[in-house]
C-alpha cells in the first residue's frame, strides 16, 4: 500500500479501511471536523481524501481490523449509491481545486473506468442483468477482471456472489 502523498492513489481508488484508521485530530479539524452529513457511503472517501491533499498519508502493514463483507451491510444494501456519491464528490473537488481535470486526467480516466463499472454492478445486484451487461461492456477491455465479470453476468448476481464467497476471491 502507498504511503506519503496518496492523494493521486485515493483518485485512483479507495482503499483505507476507516475502522483501522487513526488520525491527528488537528488534522481533521483543519479539513472539516467530521464526515459530511451529504453522503451515506462515501464520507469517508470524501475525508481522507482532503486529509490526505494537505497531508502526507503513512501505512501501517499489520492488520489491525478485519472487515466481513455480507449482503445485509449498508454497503451492499445501498452499493448503487457508490458510483453517485463517488462522481458527486470529484464535482466538489473540481470546484475547489484549480486546474484539478488537467493534473489529475490519468487518475480520473482510471477513476470513471471504476465508476462505468460500479454502475454495471450495480444494475445486476438489482436484477438488470441487460443493463449490468451494457454498462460493463464499455470498459471489459481496461481490466482483465472486467472481462471475466462481463462473461458472468448472464447468471444471476446471487449465482456471482456464492461463487466469489466459496473460492474466497476478493472480499466477498
Amino acid at each position: 500500500m502507498p504511503s506519503g502523498n496518496i492523494f493521486r492513489d485515493l483518485i485512483r481508488g479507495y482503499f483505507i479501511t476507516q475502522v483501522s484508521a487513526v488520525l491527528d485530530r488537528n488534522c481533521v479539524k483543519e479539513v472539516g471536523d467530521s464526515f459530511s452529513k451529504e453522503y451515506q457511503l462515501a464520507a469517508d472517501l470524501e475525508l481522507f481524501l482532503k486529509i490526505s491533499y494537505k497531508y502526507k498519508i503513512k501505512y501501517i502493514d499489520c492488520v489491525l481490523a478485519k472487515v466481513r463483507k455480507h449482503s445485509d451491510s449498508l454497503t451492499s444494501q445501498k452499493f448503487k449509491m457508490f458510483p453517485v456519491e463517488t462522481e458527486k464528490f470529484i464535482e466538489e473537488l473540481r470546484s475547489t481545486i484549480p486546474d484539478f481535470d488537467k493534473i489529475y486526467e490519468s487518475e480520473l480516466n482510471y477513476l470513471n473506468i471504476t465508476i462505468t463499472y460500479q454502475y454495471g454492478m450495480a444494475a445486476w445486484m438489482n436484477g438488470d442483468k441487460k443493463a449490468a451487461r451494457r454498462k460493463i461492456q464499455e470498459v471489459m477491455f481496461k481490466r482483465k477482471k472486467y472481462m471475466l465479470v462481463y462473461l458472468l453476468t448472464v447468471f444471476k448476481y446471487e449465482c456471482f456472489f456464492k461463487f466469489m464467497k466459496l473460492f474466497k476471491v476478493g472480499n466477498y
